[in-house]
């Protein structure tokens, strides 16, 4: 148990407030590396607990500090091939999928996002209402009618546009991953890739910095030739070039944001040669048949797309040509039949709603002045978020080294901070530490505790995905992962996204969002009728409108880190800093003293 000096009453400990206030203050000024310095704590405390709980039960009673030493080295090693195996298994679909949404985001129009949020809502509705499901007569006889009018392809045309943008945006992400990874390998390897690169830097970029240091890079040249006649100025301008480049050479990072500048601009030249040339639709034909395009759930086959795309552009009665001859004739295309149907109508159905309800009006006005703004936030915001998933991996392999390097050199660091209590800042050191301690202690328990309640949401919820049909589901497990680790609103933040996963995608409807939200509450409810009295028991408990608070104030102050932390961090405050109050297992109060 860890022992804390305990103040007596009578009075505020302002010394304390203003030094926890400080270090308040560093945090939020921190907050953009806050990431790999949290991965960080937590790798180390949960590698020395996994490694001394081994140690135990394999020696149980005798110390063995060679033992733990090759346990940690081989839990080290289980972490990497756990994460080599995550990465590789689900690494390049959820990369695609995370890629894929920034594209649709970027892409978000208000009329088209408006156009098919009402007919998937309101749309929706007015359908169920007045056709039923597939087994109600009323649906079949509206189905022959559509078929006997002639409008087979009306659904499908009203959703191919968007259809045909994710696809050609699919298949440029992944041509366009592939051969910039392939350029970075080479580079590094060294070659015709790396003299590629070198060519591109002295012809493109170097100019610039030789213009802004002139003296200095002629000044070099000039000692470097010592007295050999001065070269022609083109020449001259090769040398300094050449002298960038070394400089360049000396700056690994900054090496690395060039060559990654350079292999996108490679890769946009020859993706543009590719989207040209006769070997495109090869190229197309290939992924679209492979696992990346097959994983679209695309609804076509390739000879089926090709044609509906090539008549996309002619308008509405070309694309239903098309489609009635090599869709709707086929007996296997009842489901798409269905589908086109169902997307037909609900279109016609909020049109005519939207155009008639007194509701909608008052809409319409709101709607007028606030939804280019609001659009344009959401894509924003969405790209911001994506973009932060999509760096995540090189944080977490920062935060790995990082841990390696504190754990095999722990007791040396230990050592080193219980010197400072010999310090002229032992006095700081008496107040900050202990409670430092203690509440990095809570901070790792609760962690550990709902990180497994976050495995089971998560595999419950891919199992869930998987069963009602919806896509980006890896993208979404992520969300509910992460989303696990935040009390009370976590069940909010990760149901909206699902939510609108359910409405968003092709096949998606209001009642497949009925179906998601639905499965979402009950996988919340076992999680909170059975798996978190078991697993985190009563240290974290809080009532739920003083949880709402803290996560309010803990995301207006450090946004993401606020929603993670703030729970955990309330509790100690409360039960350590304000009741003086026992933390089984993480903090306990000497004895007030008397003054």
């Amino acid at each position: 148990m860890n022992s804390v000096t305990h103040r007596a009453p009578g009075g505020l400990p302002w010394e304390a407030l203003l030094i926890w206030a400080a270090l308040a203050a560093a945090l939020y000024a921190l907050r953009d590396i806050l990431l790999v310095a949290f991965l960080t704590f937590l790798l180390s405390y949960l590698v020395p607990t996994v490694v001394v709980t081994l140690a135990r039960r394999l020696r149980p009673g005798r110390e063995s500090p060679g033992l733990e030493h090759w346990l940690t080295l081989g839990t080290f090693v289980a972490m990497v091939a756990l994460l080599w195996a995550l990465a590789n298994l689900v690494g390049p679909q959820l990369a695609m999928q995370s890629r894929l949404l920034l594209s649709d985001a970027q892409r978000l129009e208000p009329q088209d996002t408006l156009n098919q949020v009402l007919s998937r809502t309101v749309g929706a509705y007015l359908f169920a209402r007045t056709y039923g499901n597939p087994g109600d007569p009323r649906y079949q006889t509206g189905l022959k009618q559509f078929a006997a009018d002639g409008r087979a392809g009306e659904g499908a045309y009203a959703g191919f546009g968007a259809l045909q943008s994710r696809v050609d945006a699919a298949f440029e992400i992944a041509y366009a991953g592939a051969k910039q990874q392939r350029l970075r390998d080479q580079v590094l390897r060294g070659g015709a890739a790396s003299r590629r690169f070198d060519a591109w830097f002295q012809a493109t970029m170097a100019p610039a910095l030789v213009a802004q240091q002139r003296e200095f890079y002629l000044a070099r040249q000039r000692a470097g030739e010592g007295q050999t006649p001065t070269p022609d100025p083109q020449s001259l301008e090769h040398r300094l070039g050449e002298l960038a480049l070394k400089d360049l050479d000396a700056r690994p990072d900054e090496r690395a944001k060039l060559v990654e500048e350079w292999d996108r601009a490679v890769t946009q030249e020859e993706w543009q040669r590719l989207k040209a040339s006769p070997a495109y639709r090869q190229t197309f034909q290939t992924w679209f048949a492979g696992e990346q395009g097959q994983a679209l759930g695309i609804p076509y086959d390739h000879a089926t797309y090709l044609a509906l795309r090539q008549a996309y552009p002619e308008g509405l009665a070309a694309f239903a040509q098309v489609y009635q001859a090599q869709v709707a004739q086929k007996a296997e295309s009842q489901l798409l039949s269905e589908q086109d149907f169902l997307r037909a109508l609900e279109t016609d159905l909020a049109r005519t709603w939207w155009a008639s309800s007194p509701v909608a009006a008052s809409l319409r006005e709101h709607l007028r002045q606030d939804s280019s703004q609001a659009a344009e936030a959401v894509a924003k915001r969405l790209e911001g978020v994506l973009q932060a998933l999509i760096a995540v991996p090189a944080q977490i392999g920062t935060a790995l080294l990082l841990t390696i390097l504190i754990t095999f050199d722990m007791a040396r660091l230990k050592q080193g901070a219980l010197g400072l209590r010999n310090t002229r800042i032992a006095g700081l050191y008496a107040r900050i530490v202990p409670h430092l301690v203690a509440l990095a202690r809570l901070i790792g328990r609760s962690f550990a505790a709902q990180g497994l309640i976050a495995v089971f949401n998560t595999l419950l919820s891919f199992a869930l995905f998987q069963i009602i049909g919806l896509e980006n589901e890896l993208l979404l497990c992520s969300v509910v992962f992460v989303a696990s680790f935040i009390p009370v609103m976590g069940i909010i933040l990760s149901a909206i996204p699902i939510g609108l996963q359910a409405l968003w995608q092709p096949d998606g409807s209001l009642t497949l969002a009925l179906y998601a939200l639905l499965g979402v509450a009950v996988i919340h409810t076992i999680e909170a009728t059975v798996l978190s009295p078991k697993i985190v028991g009563k240290v974290l408990h809080l009532h739920p409108v003083l949880v709402l608070v803290v996560l309010v104030i803990g995301e207006r102050l450090f946004g993401m880190w606020g929603l993670l932390l703030g729970v955990p961090a309330a509790v100690y405050l409360i039960h350590a800093g304000v009741l003086g109050e026992a933390i089984p297992g993480v903090y306990e109060p000497a004895a007030p003293t008397a003054e």
